[in-house]
């Protein structure tokens, strides 16, 4: 066994040993605030939660059955995806095309990059498209009054939006993690 395999063999047994790392109480923690806050989003927003929510499943599900899996970014791809859906049905349902038109364009131009190429470049490109969007959404929402169908439908796609952010974040940096401890030239690009 060579020096340069024992080193792919301990920093696989590592990476192995912490995807596969007990359950903390911080993860815990996580996921009943998360658990809690997405019920309370959807207490305040209804549909407009339930609905990416439902997307979200059915293409979580699709996309971890199929052979077009993707190989990284994953909550994003799934977020992304549900946000667009999203805007579908708003737009069949109400008809407000010209007011969708640009996210919808956005989406598509996201997740389209994202699928054909994946580095620094496209991530930051998507990450600030992200955050612009976002802010834009939040001058909406600002003066609206609280409870309104509009600010209930703005909340939910604000919040929509920083999860998709975060997907995001925490998928790259994961790859960039598993990049550095591994010697295959696919994750490595």
């Amino acid at each position: 066994m060579t020096a340069q395999s024992k080193i792919t063999d301990t920093q696989s047994n590592n990476l192995e040993s912490e995807s596969k790392s007990p359950v903390s109480i911080w993860h815990i923690v996580a996921a009943l605030a998360i658990g809690g806050g997405t019920w309370a989003l959807s207490r305040y927003s209804g549909p407009g939660v339930w609905i990416p929510g439902t997307a979200a499943i059915v293409l979580l599900i699709a996309l971890t059955q199929s052979p077009i899996r993707p190989q990284r970014l994953m909550g994003f791809f799934v977020l992304a995806g549900a946000h667009l859906i999203w805007f579908l049905v708003l737009g069949v349902e109400s008809g407000a095309w010209r007011t969708l038109a640009d996210e919808i364009a956005l989406s598509v131009i996201m997740i389209v990059w994202l699928t054909v190429r994946e580095g620094p470049v496209p991530v930051m490109s998507v990450a600030v498209i992200l955050i612009y969007s976002s802010i834009q959404v939040a001058k909406v929402l600002w003066p609206l009054e609280i409870g309104t169908p509009e600010h209930r439908v703005l909340t939910a796609h604000l919040v929509l939006h920083a999860a998709t952010f975060l997907a995001l974040a925490a998928g790259y940096g994961r790859s960039v993690r598993l990049a550095s401890h591994s010697s295959d030239p696919e994750l490595a690009e």
